[in-house]
This record gives C-alpha cells, structure tokens and sequence, in this order.
C-alpha cells in the first residue's frame, strides 16, 4: 500500500501535464502563426497589384486615324454645253493607318446627266462608290463621264464627300487607382480592394 501513493502522484502529475499541452493557444499566438505561413504570400500579392497599377497607369491606349483628302478635275476646260465632260475624283490616304469602309458620293449638277464611270458605281446608284479599305499613302481615282444640258448657261456646279469608320481617331489615357480597406489588414479577417478605372 505504501508503494501505490507516489505512482498515483505521479500519474496525476503526467496528466496534468497533458491537459497543459493541449490547451489552445492564445489570440496572439494564433495570429502569429497565421502570418508566418501566408504573410510571404499577402506581401507578393500586394506588391503584384501595385506594380500593376504603377505599369498601367503610364499606359496609353491610341486608335491613330486616317487623314482622307480629295482632288476633282475636270475636261475639257472649258465645258461645252451639249457635250460630253469627264471628272476626275482622286481621294488620298495620307495616314497614318489604313482608311476602312470608305464611302464616296458625288451630287452632280441638275444640267448633268451621267453616263458612266470607271470603276462602277455601287448597284442601284449612279454617284455613290464604296470601297473595302485604303492604304495609307495610297490613293484612289474615280473618273465619271456625263453630258452637258445643251441650254445649259453658266457654270457647273457639284460637291463630292468621302466617309470612313476609321476617319476620326480616339485616344484614351487610361489610369488605374486601388485602395483596400480596413487599413492596416489584421490577418484572418476581410479585406476589401476598389478598383477605380479613369479615362
């Protein structure tokens, strides 16, 4: 009996020390385990974004523009009335990017009749041309043969126009702010990043 009690002492001691143990640890030491396995990770990401925004915000994004001029002609010179008379439309791409869907139309004179053109003209019309794209620094020449009203007294008179979706550029210059809240971030709560995109 004698040699029972200090096992038992014993054995009460190792338990304590068990429950000791196991106890779980403290707010503290839980935050600071958190941020030793993920704070390498909050700190790449974090720098990630801001170089991010540092590069995009010198980004500038530009749509450069066509610059479509026209040169009309005329023969003979001078025009005779009851006689065949020959235009000459030169549309020019000075650039400098390619000009897309353009569309040319010529308004004639009411003493104007047409006859023909070279190229055609689109179908069903008699002073409208269109064309896919041109290059910059490249030019086109539309020539258009017509007859003169023999009572015609005067002058002639027309206008011709050129339109292209790419005729007028666009420049943007694009700015990219970001800010997270709350701030500091405590490690294992949310965080909240806003993206604010200025044009």
């Amino acid at each position: 009996m004698t040699g029972s009690v200090p096992q038992c002492g014993i054995y009460g001691t190792e338990r304590r020390r068990a429950q000791v143990t196991h106890t779980r640890p403290s707010m503290n030491q839980g935050c600071q385990r958190y941020l030793k396995r993920h704070l390498p990770f909050l700190v790449t990401g974090i720098l990630t974004l801001f170089l991010l925004m540092a590069v995009f915000a010198q980004v500038t994004f530009s749509n450069a523009s066509p610059n479509l001029t026209i040169t009309k002609s005329f023969s003979p010179d001078p025009v005779v009335a009851g006689e065949s008379v020959t235009y000459a439309i030169e549309v020019m791409n000075s650039g400098p990017s390619d000009a897309v869907n353009v569309v040319i139309t010529e308004t004639y004179d009411v003493n104007f009749t047409f006859s023909s053109s070279t190229p055609s003209p689109d179908r069903h019309t008699t002073n409208q041309w269109t064309f896919e794209s041109i290059a910059a620094g490249e030019s086109l020449t539309i020539k258009i043969t017509g007859r003169v009203d023999p009572s015609t007294l005067g002058s002639l008179s027309n206008t011709v126009s050129v339109t292209s979706t790419s005729a007028v550029g666009a420049l943007a210059d694009i700015i990219i702010e970001k800010s997270h809240s709350p701030d500091p971030v405590v490690a294992g709560e949310s965080v909240t990043y806003t993206i604010e995109v200025m044009n």
